[in-house]
């Protein structure tokens, strides 16, 4: 991993589960830490779903120095929103996220 490639500030949030006041729960996100992350190239795929159904699927891969961090939990980067969907620690001291932009 080269360092000055990682140039991208991003905020890495862990999800939080509270009781709410009717017995369920709210899910929610807390700020975890800061971390200094280099952005890959984005992966484009098309899938068909069931019947006419077309999905463009649209990954973005993010590279950091090795944290804790797992699927479900979320990337923030200029008013952007990534969602974890799979964290590769095959690489020694650093991970690879694979993630995909969570639309508002």
């Amino acid at each position: 991993m080269m360092v000055s490639r990682l140039d991208k500030r991003i905020g890495i949030y862990k999800p939080v589960s509270e009781a709410d006041e009717y017995g369920g729960r709210n899910e929610s996100f807390e700020l975890a830490e800061y971390r200094w992350a280099e952005f890959l190239r984005p992966n484009f795929s098309n899938r068909t779903l069931e019947g006419d159904g077309k999905a463009e699927i649209i990954t973005q891969g993010i590279r950091l120095r090795y944290t804790d961090i797992e699927a479900g939990w979320q990337i923030h980067h200029k008013g952007h929103i990534y969602e974890v969907l799979h964290v590769d620690e095959s690489a020694k001291g650093e991970i690879i996220l694979t993630t995909s932009e969570v639309n508002l």
